[in-house]
């Protein structure tokens, strides 16, 4: 097991994007985690409470194992979905995560990613979800569309339902995660 590739997997799990960031959120001094790095000691413990908290697979963190598309697509789509509102506040991750599960909770089936697109520009909701559902917001969610590779779209459009948990799964994550940076 290399130390380095580990931290990857778990940094982009929990949507932190360096030392500082993942310190912060343990509650560990960054000279710890320095140590940690120069001396290749992986901290079990750690990462383990980290996984149970977030509900992350530690077979993905440890032995990068996915098992099925499924997987994969879980832990990328939190990764992305967090790297596009690294500028923002986790509530704009929240709302984001709140504009995908909406518009994966319609009936329509899209045929190509643009379509999909489309919809999330056009996309209109109450008066109460319209002030959390920013241009920015849409923006974010139609370039992670865009990011989709022709197999997770695909995969996308054929499990709406099983999606739709994982969205579920995602904002609970998400509201952990805020949680937990405001601290």
């Amino acid at each position: 097991m290399h130390f380095e590739n580990i931290m990857n997997r778990l940094f982009l799990s929990l949507g932190v994007n360096n030392s500082a960031q993942f310190c912060e959120l343990i509650g560990v001094n960054r000279s710890v985690f320095s140590n940690w790095k120069t001396r290749g000691k992986i901290p079990y413990e750690e990462i383990i409470s980290l996984c149970n908290k977030f509900e992350i697979s530690s077979d993905y963190i440890f032995f990068d194992r996915k098992n099925t598309l499924h997987m994969d697509l879980q832990y990328t789509l939190k990764g992305r979905l967090y790297t596009k509102t690294k500028d923002s506040s986790l509530k704009y991750f929240q709302s984001e995560l709140l504009l995908l599960h909406d518009v994966l909770s319609s009936n329509i089936l899209f045929g190509s990613k643009n379509e999909l697109v489309n919809f999330i520009q056009n996309y209109k909701t109450n008066v109460l979800d319209q002030l959390i559902i920013s241009n920015k917001t849409k923006d974010n969610v139609s370039s992670f569309i865009y990011e989709l590779t022709d197999e997770e779209f695909e995969y996308l459009q054929k499990n709406k339902d099983e999606f739709l948990l994982i969205m579920f799964e995602f904002r609970n994550w998400a509201n952990k995660l805020f949680t937990f940076h405001n601290l």
